[in-house]
């Protein structure tokens, strides 16, 4: 089995929100990518396939 996986870089979960990085889009117009696009940074250099997964919604479209 592992040699069958070692040609094949491990796919690395990165979620846009609720888990993970800070939200990427704290307030309506402002967006922070900064924290996510760090984590795709590091899923690549250590080779890595990064995956982004969308996941909830800012938290200023919710009420409470």
């Amino acid at each position: 089995m592992a040699e069958t996986l070692a040609p094949h870089r491990p796919p690395q979960v990165q979620h846009l929100m609720g888990r993970g990085p800070e939200n990427p889009g704290p307030r309506p117009g402002r967006y922070a990518f900064a924290a996510p696009d760090s984590r795709v940074a590091f899923v690549r250099r250590t080779r890595g396939t990064p995956v982004r997964t969308p996941c909830c919604a800012p938290d200023w479209t919710m009420a409470g």
